[in-house]
């Protein structure tokens, strides 16, 4: 069963054509679905940043709702209260310059 599948192969790859001749066609549909397929992904990428550029203003009130909810959240808790502190008097110089509280 091998060998006949063996010699069906080797008959089939047999041409009198050199192998120059047909590689040069796969090659160039090869490089032309590969571009075709970067300048798709790339026109989705483009349109999705495009579009979140229009709704950053949304999602930027919608950041500093959650940040505002999370912080009166910690503030209630004692665990948080005590690692804020830690941070606070270990990057005191920096801390107000790192996070804007307010």
């Amino acid at each position: 069963m091998r060998a006949r599948f063996i010699g069906l192969t080797t008959r089939y790859n047999d041409t009198t054509d050199p192998p120059g001749d047909r590689s040069v066609p796969s090659v160039l549909n090869v490089v032309f679905t590969a571009l075709v397929i970067a300048f798709s992904v790339s026109a989705v990428l483009t349109r999705q940043v495009s579009e979140l550029a229009v709704d950053l203003p949304l999602y930027q009130a919608t950041i500093n709702a959650k940040l505002d909810a999370l912080r009166a959240a910690a503030a209630d808790n004692a665990l948080f209260a005590k690692v804020s502190a830690a941070l606070k008097k270990a990057y005191a110089s920096d801390f107000d310059r790192l996070v804007c509280i307010g």
